[in-house]
């Protein structure tokens, strides 16, 4: 088990294209940052990795499933190797809205009084059950919440937190060497320069001591919104 203080967080869909393997983002990100790596993937029931097996009916569903996951952590094998790893079935638009008027107050007056010509391109926390159904806010936020709990559980069997932890997106194409954590002030959260729709969402340095802290703020919004805690962990 390593002694790195970094935890870098991957998830969401593994797609066929990834840069160079995920080389690019072992060496320049990864490595430059002597962090351990770990991945929280998902894909679509259409993948070729879903779809390459489901003829062989003699196979128990548990091997159907390992197979789906070697193929997809093929994909990104230069990125590797991740410290933790799960994988899983995208989250359907239906099961999505089915959680969502199952567990959250008052989501049908949400659902009611919702102009999607408010928000910008129809962001907004609840897709794709709400606005532009082409995004996937809810799964990422199901994506965030099960690498959360990788690296919570993975501080707690080495027995350390780690000093940092990185949001990284493992289909960028790094061509230089992430800057030194060293160069960051700990009291603060560090984004990239602003993108052209908001806040650069693309990658995250978020100092350990304020993980909880963040959590805690997160949910608190969600509440705000109507949203609750037994969204996230049911998801």
């Amino acid at each position: 088990m390593s002694n790195a203080t970094v935890a870098i967080c991957f998830s969401g869909l593994i797609r066929l294209g990834i840069p160079d393997e995920g080389a690019s983002v072992r060496h320049n990100l990864v490595n430059a940052l002597s962090a351990d790596a770990f991945m929280a993937a998902t894909y679509t029931a259409d993948d070729a990795c879903a779809t390459a097996h489901s003829s062989h009916k003699h196979l128990q569903s548990s091997r159907r499933k390992e197979f789906t996951s070697r193929c997809l952590l093929h994909r990104v094998r230069r990125a590797g190797p991740f410290v933790g790893v799960t994988v899983r079935p995208m989250l359907s638009g239906a099961r999505l809205a089915s959680l969502m008027n199952r567990t959250v107050p008052h989501f049908a007056t949400v659902k009611r009084f919702y102009k999607e010509e408010r928000n910008w391109n129809g962001l907004n926390v609840f897709t794709p059950v709400l606005g532009n159904d082409g995004l996937s806010v809810l799964r990422e936020w199901s994506d965030y919440s099960r690498s959360y709990q990788q690296v919570e559980a993975h501080e707690r069997l080495r027995g350390a937190n780690y000093s940092w932890w990185i949001f990284g997106r493992v289909e960028m194409l790094w061509l230089a060497p992430h800057v030194p954590l060293s160069l960051l002030s700990p009291q603060l959260v560090w984004v990239p320069s602003r993108g052209e729709d908001g806040v650069n969402d693309r990658h995250a340095a978020v100092p350990r001591r304020v993980v909880a802290k963040l959590t805690l703020t997160t949910l608190t919004l969600t509440l705000t919104l109507t949203l609750t805690l037994t969204l996230t962990l049911t998801l």
